[in-house]
């Protein structure tokens, strides 16, 4: 395996984990808006606050992904704990690999969460004014 299929196969995986974990707070964020659904004003507020701390969680990540041990991720797992790389380099290019996945996903998600804002602002712009 050449390295760059081993980087390949890495940043695969990588995205493989983060998904996966984005997609169980996505369902958490979505059934939190379902539960406010009778005010889509609030539901999307409260789904701009949370798509917000997906992207501050992911950028925490991000600022540590170099420093935990690489064997200790989803990501060593889901390479049957093999990554074909010389072991001086392993946790600087995984780690990499996931600082830089981690950083990705985190500027999907302040995207995501500047769309849920803009929804929230025409919403309430939307909403009749009480008078009285």
């Amino acid at each position: 395996m050449t390295h760059a299929d081993a980087l390949h196969r890495i940043r695969a995986c990588a995205d493989l984990s983060i998904r996966r974990a984005l997609g169980f707070a996505l369902l958490a964020v979505l059934w939190m808006a379902a539960g406010l659904s009778f005010d889509l004003a609030i539901a999307a507020k409260t789904s701009a606050i949370e798509t917000m701390l997906i992207a501050v969680v992911l950028v925490l990540k991000a600022m540590t992904a170099e420093y935990r041990d690489y064997r200790r991720t989803e990501v060593w797992t889901l390479l049957d704990q093999e990554h074909h790389l010389p072991e001086a380099r392993a946790q600087s290019v995984i780690g990499g690999v996931l600082k830089e996945r981690y950083w990705k996903h985190a500027e999907y998600a302040g995207i995501a969460a500047c769309v849920c804002w803009l929804l929230t602002f025409g919403l309430q712009a939307l909403r009749p004014t009480m008078v009285g």
